[in-house]
């Protein structure tokens, strides 16, 4: 079984350049620093982190893994504001084959119609993952993403997981 957990990326700057160039806020460091606790006390191996290669979701992705060793990292623009669902399931079927768990980070609205199509097959998004946010599919493997619907198993909003985090760091049962 493969798992690929979508993420959001933190909070960024209002538009002063250009959209790929902005950066995150102070809010967006805090964000990606939950996203790190939670994801370092329940995740211990990842076999590849993806983003699009966006400024955003780089640092986002730099801030979330600062305390891991030497990942697996890759960049592909089918995560971006403008690329179709499909662009990104054909690039999980080349690149994340034989892996069992994918971290990739995003933006909307791109994240929301790709899990749209990766459960329901439906090119139209109901709802929006808001920044930091945490989506989690399960799918028998990689390689079957074009054939076989993925089963949407969490979505965790940053607003829950900071409020568990005065607990302890968990995921599984927020919805």
């Amino acid at each position: 079984m493969a798992e690929l957990i979508l993420i959001r990326h933190a909070e960024a700057e209002e538009l002063k350049t250009t959209d790929a160039a902005r950066r995150l806020t102070k809010k967006g460091h805090k964000q990606a620093n939950y996203l790190s606790r939670v994801l370092n006390a329940e995740i211990p191996q990842v076999d590849l982190f993806v983003h699009s290669g966006i400024k955003r979701a780089e640092q986002t992705l730099q801030l979330t893994i600062a305390k891991k060793a030497r990942w697996n990292i890759m960049t592909t623009a089918s995560l971006k504001h403008e690329a179709k669902a499909i662009e990104f399931a054909k690039w999980l079927q080349v690149h994340a084959d034989d892996l069992e768990k994918v971290i990739a980070i995003g933006h909307e609205p791109h994240l929301s119609r790709f899990v749209a199509w990766a459960v329901a097959r439906s090119s139209q998004a109901h709802f929006e993952i808001k920044k930091g946010a945490i989506v989690r599919l399960e799918i028998i493997d990689f390689d079957l993403i074009l054939k076989r619907r993925m089963k949407l198993t969490e979505l965790v909003s940053i607003k829950q997981l900071k409020s568990s985090l005065s607990k302890k760091p968990k995921l599984k049962n927020r919805v």
